[in-house]
């Protein structure tokens, strides 16, 4: 099987560059709007700015002020900002020069009154986790708390308000992880590739599985021979609802920054595009080809867009490249089954 990757970067105004720039953020797509949240232009400084709304066929650029409501979270970085119904619902991240996490919150943003609320009851904080829904519920998975790093998973439930904790996944236990909501045999799962382990661990390459029914994780075991991406994290990654199909991957940091410059530091950045499969002989990786593409990132956001049969989009905003600079551009990437596949 083959398949083909296309980078078509959104024409927004040379103006709207200082508004769009920024890494470890949160955006949101909705038909031809992706809306684009919190993040960082300089290591450890969170953006204080609104919501930023960005149309992919214009490149039109408007914001909800601040403050508007009265009620609104604070500015922050490697936070999580995930639909679930018709809201979307803001979990963690850190702020400040120390970075320290902020204090446990859950926020909601309602998409049709454009209005937060707060949640009450949460989990401990952290940034840097992963976030996804499937079923009705919430869940959020790893992450780095004030210290160490975490493998636990969590289900939130918006009708009962209620928190549990579910299975901890395999280890080690990580940061810059990513979880996709997706089907297996008629069964809902979860999805989750690489993450950094700390020194010790460095960049993972490892794909687990959990499985909601029986709230249980699997490894699956690399393959010798057989095609696997190089190890990432703060990298992309979306689940697809095709048969064979199930996840792509993109981007992400390859190699860590040098120890002593930690968060204020870049490190190896990857520009690769690969398509997770599943089929009677079991779990597979291939590479989707694009001749022309954006530079290597991480620290990225990014949204699905569309899917088709054989045929998927997704939106890839800003991030950090080698040279530690936040970027502000806008890309959409397709990706697409070669005919006779």
């Amino acid at each position: 099987m083959s398949y083909k990757a296309t980078w078509t970067r959104v024409p927004t105004p040379e103006g709207a560059l200082p508004e769009l720039t920024r890494s470890s953020h949160c955006i949101h797509a909705q038909d031809d709007t992706v809306s684009i949240f919190a993040g960082e232009l300089k290591p450890r400084e969170p953006v204080p700015s609104p919501i930023q709304y960005v149309s992919l066929s214009s490149g039109s650029l408007s914001a909800i002020p601040s403050g508007t409501e009265g009620v609104e979270p604070s500015p922050r970085v490697g936070a999580t900002w995930t639909q679930l119904g018709d809201a979307l619902y803001l979990f963690g991240g850190r702020g400040g020069v120390d970075m320290n996490p902020l204090e446990p919150e859950l926020w909601k943003f309602d998409l049709s009154k454009q209005v937060w609320e707060q949640v009450k009851d949460v989990p401990d904080g952290r940034s840097y986790h992963a976030a996804a829904s499937t079923g009705g519920d919430l869940y959020i998975h790893a992450g780095c708390p004030a210290s160490g790093r975490l493998s636990s998973l969590d289900i939130f439930n918006p009708c009962s308000g209620a928190w549990s904790s579910l299975g901890p996944a395999p280890g080690p236990p990580r940061g810059g992880t990513v979880l996709a909501p997706s089907v297996l045999d008629n069964k809902p799962v979860l999805l989750r590739f690489g993450g950094f382990g700390g020194p010790e661990f460095g960049e993972l390459a490892d794909l687990a599985v959990y499985d909601v029914a029986s709230n249980s994780w699997s490894n699956i075991p690399q393959v010798v021979g057989k095609h696997w991406p190089q190890a990432r994290s703060v990298h992309g990654f979306l689940a697809l609802s095709g048969e064979r199909e199930k996840a792509i991957l993109f981007m992400g940091e390859g190699k860590p920054a040098p120890a002593h410059l930690g968060h204020a530091g870049a490190g190896n950045f990857l520009s690769d595009v690969w398509v997770l499969t599943y089929t009677a002989e079991g779990w597979g990786w291939e590479e989707a080809i694009a001749h022309e593409k954006p530079q290597g990132r991480g620290w990225l956001a990014f949204d699905l867009l569309a899917e088709d049969p054989g045929k998927w989009k997704a939106v890839i905003s800003g991030g950090l490249n080698e040279k530690n600079e936040r970027m502000g551009d806008l890309w959409v990437l397709e990706v697409v089954r070669e005919p006779g596949i």
